[in-house]
């Protein structure tokens, strides 16, 4: 699994599907598992702990990989 950080602040005023607000700098990790078909062609699934669910869609060129 690899892990990353948000490169720029997300708000859920632009992405609303988003519970809240995540900040730059905020961990995050791949999310390899199903995800049933609900992320979008320029997103990427991610959640908090790695390998566990809940999952989330962030853009994916809103994470820097380590």
């Amino acid at each position: 699994m690899k892990k990353g950080v948000l490169n720029r602040d997300l708000r859920k005023k632009d992405y609303p599907w988003l519970s809240n607000d995540l900040k730059k700098g905020k961990e995050v990790h791949e999310y390899s598992e199903y995800t049933y078909g609900c992320i979008g062609k320029d997103g990427i699934a991610v959640s908090d702990k790695p390998g566990q669910a809940p999952f989330y869609e962030v853009p994916s060129n809103s994470v820097t990989w380590n």
